[in-house]
């Protein structure tokens, strides 16, 4: 018992100090934080297990076992941010959240423990094989990707083995912590032999490959284009990040490599590119300040100054060219 706590909470400690390295904002890539402190979360629920009065601390294993659900999300959102993919994020936390909601209902059902542990382990290795399905194409041949699902695998081939083994026996117990503590020790033994950091040295790699900047630079611009986001006034980098699923820094890289321009420029250009259009359809009927406003400038001075970097000539002189030309 003793051994098994002494285990648990260095894996706890170790987990809890890499995942703060990670949630660190000058880090590419935050998923690997928060998939290490899902991890830290179970651990805290197999710490109380091995209390000797553990029983009383039910309600402390709730945090645990939900955040469990949120350790295979995690693991795909990094990888698909690591090789700089978009992905739904929205979609995973409602699914996320679902689970929470059935998670909690199920306890409060008249099931026998070990009917409802078997369910649960299930459920678990079943949301963690399909979460390994939607991430497998993207793996390739990455060492440290490959080395990271695999030591994933063994953590879902560990909750099978735990339902396996009778539920007495002190080394099922162990099974899933030590686990998991590979993973964590793992990443750290990489973040200590690499001073460079793989996951932020990985980052830099993919962005100084060609291909993949115009890549992620055309989804960017298809998705501009079809949600219209430069009509927002209020549009920040942190919201084009959120909403395209890559990190600010490669969203202005990709953006500065293939134009040449800021992120305020290539915005502010699908903006004059509207505010072109009103000014030749809807001059008569709405004033400059209200085109202004509906091709999603903040304010007629932004405007004014954007259109002239563009076209070197006012909205109002733009409307005398357009008219003449006529």
């Amino acid at each position: 018992m003793i051994l098994g706590l002494t285990i648990i909470s260095i894996g706890i400690f170790n987990g809890l100090m890499l995942s703060f390295v990670f949630l660190n904002r000058r880090m590419p890539n935050p998923y690997m934080g928060l998939f290490i402190l899902a991890h830290c979360f179970v651990l805290g629920k197999f710490f109380i297990d091995f209390l000797p009065f553990n029983e009383q601390l039910d309600i402390l294993r709730v945090p645990g076992e939900l955040m469990s659900w949120t350790v295979a999300p995690f693991l795909y959102f990094y990888v698909k941010r690591y090789l700089n993919k978009q992905f739904s994020l929205s979609t995973h936390l409602i699914l996320i959240l679902i689970l929470f909601t059935l998670d909690l209902i199920f306890r409060s059902l008249p099931i026998e423990d070990n009917q409802q542990a078997i369910a649960y382990s299930s459920a678990r290795v079943i949301q963690g094989l399909i979460y390994l399905l939607l991430m497998f194409e993207d793996i390739g041949r990455n060492r440290w990707l490959k080395v990271i699902v695999f030591l994933y695998i063994l953590e879902l081939i560990s909750i099978l083995a735990n339902q396996a083994i009778t539920n007495e026996s002190y080394f099922a117990h162990l099974l899933i912590p030590v686990s998991i503590m590979l993973i964590i020790g793992f990443i750290t033994l990489e973040s200590i032999l690499n001073s460079n950091f793989v996951v932020e040295a990985s980052t830099k790699r993919k962005l100084h490959d060609p291909s993949t900047k115009r890549k992620t630079f055309e989804k960017i611009q298809r998705s501009v284009e079809e949600t219209e986001l430069y009509l927002n006034p209020n549009l920040k980098l942190a919201d084009l990040a959120k909403e395209l699923g890559f990190s600010e820094k490669t969203i202005s890289q990709a953006i500065n490599e293939c134009t040449g321009e800021n992120v305020n420029l290539f915005i502010n250009r699908y903006r004059i590119k509207t505010a072109e259009r009103l000014l030749i359809e809807q001059s008569r009927s709405i004033t400059i300040d209200g085109i202004a406003e509906l091709s999603g400038f903040s304010n007629k001075v932004s405007f004014y100054k954007a259109f002239r970097k563009v076209h070197t000539i006012s909205p109002k002189e733009y409307i005398e060219v357009k008219t003449t030309q006529a």
